[in-house]
């Protein structure tokens, strides 16, 4: 095919490039930077989210001509690795949560961030979110983080992101992480 991408309408074109197109955006709070800096080691509390795939599943069946069953489809994801592998792509070494360890509360407690300081590890990572498909065009997704201080237990750094897909990707979430991570300081390792 000579030509390649050239040759194509421009509205086929626009629509291959809208499968791949984020809407992305974030805040960040930087609570207490001079004890931002002398993190290294984060310990990440488990990241579950629902998602809602309700809108998505209905449109594909009204797109075939049937009628959408009734009821919801959510299903609880677990997703950890996504904030893991942003905060290790930032310089930080992203420690899984202990064993043992009950997940914690917002803030941490003190016995739960004294076990962790002892351990060496200089903040707690916690992670709330959710995502939904409302169409098969469209998937969005919400994410809030906080990063707790071992030593006082004191926030040092928030940040929240939302990023929507024009066309089910699946990564929705990991773009919202990514995008809500960009604002917190790099580590040693990414300076």
């Amino acid at each position: 095919m000579r030509g390649g991408l050239a040759r194509l309408p421009a509205a086929a074109a626009l629509a291959l490039l809208a499968g791949c197109a984020y809407e992305v955006s974030g805040r960040v709070e930087v609570a207490a930077p001079g004890r931002l800096g002398g993190v290294r080691r984060i310990a990440v509390a488990r990241f579950g989210y629902p998602h809602d795939w309700t809108g998505q599943f209905r449109d594909i069946y009204r797109r075939a001509g049937l009628a959408p069953p009734a009821g919801e489809k959510v299903d609880n994801l677990e997703r950890t690795f996504l904030v893991e592998d942003a905060l290790s792509a930032r310089g930080y070494e992203a420690l899984p949560w202990p064993r043992g360890e009950e997940e914690p509360a917002e803030p941490p407690a003190a016995g739960l961030r004294e076990r962790l300081a002892g351990a060496g590890i200089g903040a707690v990572l916690l992670a709330q979110g959710e995502s939904a498909c409302g169409s098969v065009e469209r998937c969005t997704a919400r994410v809030s983080l906080s990063l707790w201080g071992t030593e006082g237990g004191a926030l040092l750094w928030r940040g929240e992101a939302r990023a929507a897909t024009l066309m089910y990707q699946g990564d929705e979430m990991q773009a919202a992480v990514e995008e809500a991570l960009a604002g917190l300081p790099a580590g040693e390792e990414g300076r």
